[in-house]
């Protein structure tokens, strides 16, 4: 299972090898320092200078460098809305880091979000307990409910294929039929009754990186690390000259974010495709429902 830890580390792979210059100095702290604290000791401050910005690499908290003496750098904490923590000897910090731990969440996050666009989910398992006189069930612990496949429960007294009912999902519905928006209509119980359980598989949205399956992790990197790439790019400049044009177009870091960028929709449009496919293997929906939903579309 992908970690936030594992996913920062594999996008900091793929960014800096395009951009091996870019990767941040590394040091380490001596000593403690203390949240909030004005002065933090460092193995060696001549590779310090005022004006510099130091972020820890496991927490991202970020300070300024306002004077350095001998090892001891007076700093700014709390910087650029970070907000400071205690941190023990030998801990790693970096050195005005191209890509901050905050953006690098951020892409992270964001391009999570953008999976429901492209069809990408998880297949994921949900059940509703039957109640008397009711045909309608709010979803509350399933709002991350993208669309409901199938809606069974087992047949009983025999090992057979399990009983599939016909339902209606519904997203986003007015909070009097369903309090979380999320709701699922079973007209028919099949040999279930009050007190049974009805069970059923959805597509799942992708709300954080312990959500990815192993062959999702790749397209995530490769779109948070597209997003960051194309915010170092530097537009083109026009400075046309009596004889000379000397335009200068994007370089090799354009490049980069392009072919990252393709690679990143290559992959999301294949995972969409492979979901899909994937689908057809889940327990059909009953007879007439899947009717409705061809006249539907």
């Amino acid at each position: 299972m992908a970690t936030q830890a594992s996913i920062r580390t594999r996008l900091k792979d793929t960014l800096y090898s395009a951009l091996p210059p870019a990767r941040p100095f590394m040091h380490k702290i001596s000593g403690t320092y203390s949240t909030g604290a004005t002065t933090m000791n460092v193995d060696d401050g001549t590779n310090f200078a005022v004006g510099d910005v130091i972020e820890f690499e496991a927490t991202g908290d970020q300070y300024f460098v306002q004077e350095v003496a001998a090892n001891a750098l007076t700093v700014i904490p709390d910087y650029n809305g970070t907000t400071s923590s205690t941190h023990f000897d030998d801990s790693r910090i970096l050195k005005n880091p191209r890509f901050t731990l905050q953006q690098i969440d951020q892409a992270i996050t964001d391009t999570l979000r953008e999976f429901e666009a492209f069809g990408i989910f998880f297949f994921a398992q949900g059940a509703i307990t039957l109640v008397s006189n009711q045909w309608t069930y709010n979803l509350s612990a399933y709002t991350d409910a993208l669309d409901v496949f199938s809606v069974y429960h087992p047949r009983s007294g025999t090992q057979g294929d399990p009983v599939v009912l016909p339902f209606r999902f519904h997203r986003q519905v007015h909070t009097t039929l369903a309090a979380s928006g999320h709701a699922l209509t079973v007209w028919d119980w099949g040999q279930m009754t009050v007190g049974d359980s009805l069970l059923f598989t959805y597509a799942a949205r992708i709300d954080n990186v312990t959500d990815l399956l192993p062959r999702q992790e790749e397209i995530a990197v490769l779109g948070a690390a597209a997003r960051l790439l194309k915010r170092t790019i530097v537009p083109a400049s026009h400075d046309p000259g009596k004889r000379t044009d000397r335009t200068t177009p994007p370089g090799q870091m354009g490049r980069d974010s392009r072919e990252v960028m393709s690679e990143y929709l290559r992959l999301a449009n294949q995972e969409a495709a492979t979901l899909k496919a994937e689908k057809t293997a889940i327990l059909p929906s009953a007879i007439f429902v899947q009717r409705s939903r061809r006249w539907r579309s």
